[in-house]
């Protein structure tokens, strides 16, 4: 049978309560916005809409060689946006302000991972961002909430590694369940 998956950077604990912390205030403000929890934040680096058994384990071992040629690397998020843009937000969003080339280059391995893998990423060009929020019912002008968050302090980590999570669906929201996760070399 096969599942969702998605390959993942996952914020370290302290980012999560730091970022936990600069949202407070704003959670309960806006009823039409829907804060994600902090269990499911995270920089997407591929999405793979169908991973049958054979294909998972081909593509794990597939990530472990791109983890172990890839060197740590420091990241950021930082700038307030929305999707598919501030006028017309469905998903507010921080974007990766430091390390973006990093997390490009490592979107791009992991989704020419799942092709060789026999199991199709979807190809749309990458915005690294972690999503802190959608929308309920119509897009909303985020522009008003983005200058409320700017200048927003940088939410810093080092990059140690990734993860391979599936996208459990069923009775009640969607689980995130870490199925691999890779060390990158250094």
């Amino acid at each position: 049978m096969s599942r969702r998956m998605f390959t993942a950077l996952l914020p370290p604990a302290g980012v999560r309560r730091e970022l936990d912390e600069l949202l407070r205030p704003r959670r309960k403000t806006d009823r039409l916005i829907r804060y994600t929890s902090q269990e499911r934040w995270h920089v997407t680096l591929s999405f793979m809409p169908a991973v049958g058994p054979a294909s998972e384990e081909t593509l794990v071992g597939l990530l472990h060689e791109i983890a172990s040629g890839t060197a740590g690397f420091p990241v950021a998020l930082g700038q307030a946006d929305g999707f598919p843009n501030a006028r017309r937000a469905k998903v507010l969003y921080l974007g990766v302000t430091e390390g973006r080339g990093e997390v490009v280059a490592l979107s791009s391995a992991c989704r020419e991972a799942a092709g060789r893998a026999g199991t199709g990423a979807d190809q749309r060009e990458s915005v690294p961002h972690l999503t802190i929020a959608r929308v309920r019912y119509h897009p909303i002008d985020a522009r008003t909430w983005r200058d409320e968050l700017h200048p927003l302090p940088l939410l810093r980590w080092h990059v140690g590694s990734f993860a391979l999570v599936a996208s459990n669906m069923g009775d009640g929201p969607e689980r995130y369940e870490v199925v691999a996760e890779f060390p990158l070399r250094g």
